[in-house]
Parts: structure tokens; C-alpha cells; sequence
């Protein structure tokens, strides 16, 4: 499956199953966009760059109003926990086990495996922005810079 494009509608799916918050309800709630972004694997070298860039760029951002940022991947919430502590990482991390999550938004490449692959969604819901790139963060940060 190709990933979506610019004005495709974003898929829902769950953050946190335990309060049952939603990726729709937050940007809602907030009225405000939101970045998500797909990665391989907790504590790879290049997805651990790339957390890494994502909290120093969300840590740069006005702290009166900070953005909803979420990494998906198909690791537990345990290690995800894990991961999120050992690099003091603010952003949501939800675990995609069946990878449902990546498949809905075409991030799902050969072999199962993740994509690297970042959207922005907008207050409407849709997609408001993507970067691609499975080695070089360029793409990424600047598309997470450029929100922010």
C-alpha cells in the first residue's frame, strides 16, 4: 500500500487504550495539528536519531502550547516505556502490534516491515504534509521543524 497523500483523510486509531483517547479526539480537543510519525524499532541506531531529533525539536517549541507529537511502531508499550525513558522522549509512543495503525496510513513496506514515514494532520483531519526517507532524517526534521 502507497502511503497517503496531501488532503487523504487520516485514519483514527487509539493512543492510549486504557483512557481511550484517540488521535481524532486529541486534535479536537486541542484544535490543532499533529504530527505522526512511523519508525522501525525502538533502540535501532537511525529510529533512536530520530526520537532524538524529534525531542529536541519538540523541546525547542513554545512550551505554552506544545505540540501533539506521536511515534508508531510495532513494539510493546513496555518497551516503548522503555525507550521513551532512556532518551527522556516527550512525545506519545503507541504500539502498533497487528500494525493496523501502519497499514491504514501506507507505511507497511516489504515483509512487514515500517516505513519510516512522517504525516502532519491537520485540524480538519486530513493530511496536511508527508516526508519520506528510510536512512537520512532530512525529510523528516524539516517537515517536524516547518509544523512546530
Amino acid at each position: 500500500m502507497n502511503p497517503l497523500q496531501i488532503g487523504d483523510p487520516a485514519p483514527d486509531f487509539v493512543i492510549d487504550p486504557n483512557d481511550k483517547s484517540t488521535l481524532h479526539g486529541l486534535i479536537s480537543t486541542n484544535q490543532a495539528a499533529a504530527v505522526v510519525y512511523f519508525y522501525p524499532m525502538d533502540f535501532s541506531p537511525v529510529c533512536s536519531a530520530q526520537a532524538c531529533m524529534v525531542r529536541d525539536l519538540h523541546n525547542s517549541a513554545d512550551d505554552d502550547n506544545p505540540p501533539l507529537i506521536i511515534g508508531v511502531s510495532p513494539q510493546s508499550d513496555s518497551v516503548h516505556a522503555k525507550f521513551r525513558n532512556s532518551k527522556d522522549l516527550p512525545q506519545l509512543l503507541v504500539a502498533d502490534r497487528d500494525k493496523s495503525i501502519a497499514r491504514s496510513y501506507g507505511a507497511l513496506g516489504l515483509f512487514g516491515f515500517i516505513k519510516r514515514v512522517s504525516y502532519v494532520v491537520g485540524p480538519d483531519l486530513t493530511i496536511a504534509a508527508r516526508a519520506m526517507g528510510t536512512l537520512s532524517l532530512a525529510q523528516h526534521k524539516k517537515l517536524i521543524a516547518d509544523f512546530l
